[in-house]
């Protein structure tokens, strides 16, 4: 509905009327060929702008970022920019994430080995004191 204006306008400075003859004439149906361009990239635009925006949803730290943002654009031009430069900022500190859970696992790596370290001797010391206490029991009887 919001391109019928421009298009009648456009209609105008070509000197057509809007009529059903006049946007079936080759004139007219390159302005409305045109405007249908122009709103097919504008629903892709839209469409694009809310998958941009769900993502940046899932990084929640740019997030509120991206909502006071919102609040000063005029345009979906603005809205998909900014939903953009938020989306790669997002993107950007993913690999501290990433390194975050490697520091975790290493850390529980070495937590594990350490406690191998420690627990390993102790049970074979443990394992050879019930072995010779064994033995001689079996001997003394």
């Amino acid at each position: 509905v919001y391109r019928v204006p421009p298009v009648v306008y456009e209609l105008h400075l070509r000197g057509l009327r809007p009529t059903p003859s006049t946007l079936a004439s080759g004139r007219g149906r390159q302005v409305v060929k045109r405007h249908v361009r122009r709103l097919g990239l504008d629903i892709i635009m839209v469409i694009e702008s809310c998958l941009v925006s769900v993502l940046v949803i899932c990084f929640v730290v740019e997030f509120f970022d991206l909502l006071t943002d919102l609040a000063h654009v005029t345009s979906l031009l603005e809205v998909r920019d900014a939903a953009r430069l938020r989306l790669r900022r997002s993107l950007d500190k993913l690999w501290l994430i990433l390194l975050l859970f490697t520091y975790f696992d290493i850390y529980h790596k070495i937590m594990t080995s350490l406690a191998y370290c420690l627990l390993v001797p102790v049970l074979h010391i443990s394992n050879a004191a019930l072995a010779a206490r064994r033995t001689t029991t079996k001997a003394q009887s």
